[in-house]
């Protein structure tokens, strides 16, 4: 796989979560793939590339799963998930099998599980999308921009 990233402004990160599924293992550490980036160096002008093995460790303890979740991953996979939420709420609200005091609430956990993982920019553009509904009004372009952001993976460092 390759992925081609966005320019990254200092002060700023990006992240790119990708999901993979693996056969049932015996117990064990794996290497799992190769992870290579390549950057263009602003200081010196040249182009530098890093390099890591990502290895897995399969255990038969589901307890030992629990006790070892990342929380930085933890957060990412929660900002992913909000990003689905938000585009089921909008489709909801298109075909109307959501009411506006439905989406209203979807939009509030939603909100919440972003201003948890620091997407204060993306919380803010929900909020809008809330008092919008409220009101009465259109969200669809507030939301599509929250999604949009969300998607880039792009926050402030």
């Amino acid at each position: 796989m390759e992925f081609t990233l966005p320019d990254v402004e200092r002060g700023a990160a990006v992240t790119n979560l990708t999901e993979m599924e693996f056969a049932a293992h015996t117990a064990g550490v794996y290497r799992v793939a190769r992870v290579d980036v390549t950057y263009d160096d602003a200081v010196s002008g040249r182009t530098e590339t890093l390099g890591a093995d990502v290895a897995l460790e399969f255990v038969t303890d589901g307890a030992a799963v629990e006790a070892s979740k990342n929380p930085v991953v933890q957060r990412e996979l929660e900002v992913h998930l909000a990003s689905r939420n938000l585009e089921k709420t909008m489709m909801g609200m298109r075909t109307q099998q959501l009411t506006a005091m439905g989406a209203i609430g979807e939009l509030q956990k939603t909100r919440m599980t972003l201003m948890q993982a620091g997407r204060v920019d993306q919380a803010n553009e929900v909020t809008m999308a809330i008092g919008a509904i409220q009101q009465g009004g259109e969200a669809e372009k507030t939301l599509i921009g929250a999604i949009h952001s969300l998607d880039q993976g792009k926050s402030k460092a």
